[in-house]
């Protein structure tokens, strides 16, 4: 008596769309991360153009609000003034800035602005600790309220090349 191995017939599709599936839930879910990281940007770290508009989310605002320093020599050190104003009907205190790179410096005059106030602020590239450094950059300034609220954002660009006039 010989035993006989059963067959086993290939499994059929069970579903129309089967095959199908997964790479579309790939892209609805990729599509999602996209949206949620645009509006995520949108809602945090938007800023304005260079006009000097108060940005959607800070209490000051900043003209102009990106600062080319143009290019520079390696070891060179540029200053730049820049208006700070209050347009609200509250006082502002910056209590901290972040600054994106060692290389940048921004002094207030004052870290409280009353309602309608207005200042220059110092912002100051200095690239002499690293005379060796070329290159281009662009730093974000973001100053912040005690509460953690955002005060103000600004963008310096600056390029650094021997070549520099």
């Amino acid at each position: 008596m010989a035993l006989e191995t059963p067959q086993i017939a290939p499994r059929e599709n069970t579903t129309r769309y089967g095959r199908f599936l997964l790479p579309v839930c790939l892209i609805l879910s990729g599509l999602l991360a996209y949206h949620f990281s645009s509006w995520a940007y949108q809602r945090f770290y938007r800023r304005s153009d260079s006009s000097g508009q108060k940005s959607e989310g800070t209490l000051l605002v900043i003209s102009p609000r990106k600062i080319d320093l143009g290019t520079l020599r390696p070891g060179a050190r540029k200053q730049e003034s820049i208006q700070v104003t209050n347009q609200g009907r509250d006082a502002v205190q910056v209590s901290d800035i972040h600054i994106g790179c060692d290389c940048v410096e921004f002094h207030l005059p004052s870290n409280t602005l009353g309602p309608g106030e207005a200042t220059q602020a110092q912002l100051i590239a200095d690239f002499s600790s690293d005379p060796d450094f070329k290159g281009s950059l662009a730093v974000e300034v973001n100053g912040r309220t005690p509460s953690g609220e955002s005060a103000f954002a600004v963008t310096v660009y600056v390029n650094v090349f021997q070549d520099a006039s």
